[in-house]
């Protein structure tokens, strides 16, 4: 929010970029492991066919 000095922006900075760097990571795992599982059990995955998007809410 405030930053004292450039040392403090420089901080956050890798602060935050390594949190979106999980983050992506993080989506990338739930959905290479939702294509294993739903290719498996194909009579759950009826709504995730309809619809891909609700494959993190499955």
């Amino acid at each position: 929010m405030t930053a004292d000095s450039a040392q403090t922006i420089n901080r956050a900075q890798h602060i935050s970029m390594t949190w979106m760097v999980l983050c992506l990571a993080g989506t990338i795992a739930v959905c290479f492991f939702a294509i294993a599982y739903f290719d498996l059990h194909l009579a759950v995955a009826g709504a995730v066919m309809a619809n891909p998007e609700r494959v993190f809410m499955e």
